[in-house]
């Protein structure tokens, strides 16, 4: 979009009230670099003017100015050191030498390694990541700097409790994440109020508020956060941003515009920093390429990254690369080859006891299979489906998109396209609480 969206639908926008695809069209607008929209969103703080030395003051202001950069450099660099020191050591003698190490070591040092070790398991261990991010707020509230460096210690504080919420809710204790990022957010107004911490505070939020499918505040959290990591020149930041801005799109059933954002992340992010990110860009993009029903370009994406893709450690993003080949094959009409793929992940899904995911491809299966004309297999796998989702008790919007989908097999008549607007809803509704389920395949015929 080329027009600059209205003060109203800034504030709408901050406050998480704008329609999701408005907000956007909007989110597109502030991402094309507008810098006016940009600081509407949040306006820069005006900073207190100071008369400018005199020219006689002017030697001793600077050399003032270099000695206490120097100290501070060379205190920031001893700081580094021990922490590194201190993150080996956890890494070297596991979590039973937790409270051996946290007594010997103390200060903002000990926390710095505990929240860079449970970023670094966040993936591997949610469990471990959880504890030493507990044990991060614990040894940060015994941390003293004295009075003069009351709001430094209070920004560190901030940073402990976010990790921690984040920690909460990959773990799914999702109350006890809001109480989290609750108490975070004391601590960063007793702070320095420093807008960049405050960023990564909306940003990481926005994750829980995802998780709780709330996608208005979810929105509003994401852009304020862009517009300050773009003012601030945190390109790096500002691309990761725009991943989760894109998988919110994604899930509002705006593909498009998804890509668009993907594409501008890309452009962004440093994969020198952080190359899983990068991945999982790349992922999604061949994902929202193939619900665009774009289906040759995915391939050949899919094709050029796939190196890097199958570097991924785990079980998980491998069957998750492979479904998405499948969904290809299926819509390139290959279709024995997307069967036998599509196969393939759902007895993986099963093996690995994740039967939402192993229920959602059998979906895709189904489809593949009916349009090989085989409409009795077809509907066995829809209700072996539909019993599947049942019995994980899903909610209410979802479970009536299912029983709709296994009373019209049931009765003779299913289409492809009713599978597939299923199958899609159900990705969507995983992460939208607000999805509704509204069939647009019209007047389903018998095969």
């Amino acid at each position: 979009m080329n027009q600059h969206p209205t003060p109203d639908e800034l504030t709408s926008l901050a406050h998480g009230d704008l329609p999701t695809r408005r907000a956007l069209e909007v989110m597109l607008h502030l991402v094309d670099g507008c810098p006016i929209c940009c600081l509407a969103l949040l306006p820069s703080p005006r900073l207190p003017l100071t008369e400018e030395p005199g020219e006689g003051r002017y030697d001793s202001v600077v050399r003032k100015v270099f000695q206490t950069v120097r100290q501070k450099q060379k205190v920031h660099e001893a700081e580094r050191e021990q922490v590194r020191r201190i993150v080996q050591a956890l890494a070297a003698s596991g979590p039973e030498a937790l409270v051996d190490l946290c007594r010997r070591e103390q200060g903002a040092p000990l926390v710095e390694a505990l929240l860079e070790r449970a970023r670094s398991l966040r993936h591997q261990s949610p469990a471990a990541t959880v504890e030493l991010a507990r044990r991060a707020t614990v040894v940060a509230a015994a941390v003293d700097f004295g009075p003069d460096d009351a709001l430094r210690l209070a920004d560190l504080r901030c940073r402990t409790w976010i990790e921690l919420g984040n920690a909460l809710r990959i773990t799914e204790d999702l109350d006890g994440a809001e109480t989290a990022f609750d108490t975070a957010l004391g601590y960063w107004t007793s702070g320095s109020l420093d807008e960049t911490l405050f960023a990564q505070y909306l940003d990481i939020r926005a994750s829980l508020h995802r998780a709780r499918r709330e996608l208005g505040p979810a929105q509003a959290g994401l852009a304020v956060a862009f517009s300050i990591y773009t003012r601030y020149g945190q390109t790096h930041q500002a691309g990761r941003n725009l991943l989760s801005q894109a998988l919110f799109a994604g899930i509002a059933g705006e593909p498009e515009l998804a890509l668009r954002l993907l594409a501008k992340c890309l452009t962004l992010v440093d994969p020198q920093l952080e190359p899983d990110l990068v991945n999982t860009a790349i992922q999604n993009q061949i994902w929202f390429l193939v619900d665009c029903g774009r289906f040759d370009e995915a391939r050949k994406f899919l094709f050029v990254n796939r190196g890097r893709l199958t570097q991924a450690e785990g079980r998980v993003p491998a069957l998750k690369l492979r479904w998405v080949e499948g969904r290809i094959d299926a819509g390139r009409g290959q279709l024995a080859r997307a069967e036998s793929v599509l196969r393939e992940v759902r007895d993986g899904f099963e093996a690995l006891d994740l039967g939402y995911q192993a229920a959602s491809v059998t979906l895709d299966l189904a489809a593949s299979v009916l349009r090989q004309g085989r409409a009795g297999e077809a509907g066995g796998l829809v209700v072996e489906a539909a019993e599947a989702f049942t019995a994980l008790r899903i909610h209410r919007e979802k479970l009536m998109a299912v029983l709709y989908l296994k009373e019209t097999v049931l009765g003779g008549a299913a289409e492809v396209t009713l599978l597939e607007e299923v199958a899609a809803f159900l990705r969507r509704a995983e992460h939208d609480r607000a999805a509704r389920f509204e069939p647009r395949a019209a007047s389903p015929r018998s095969w």
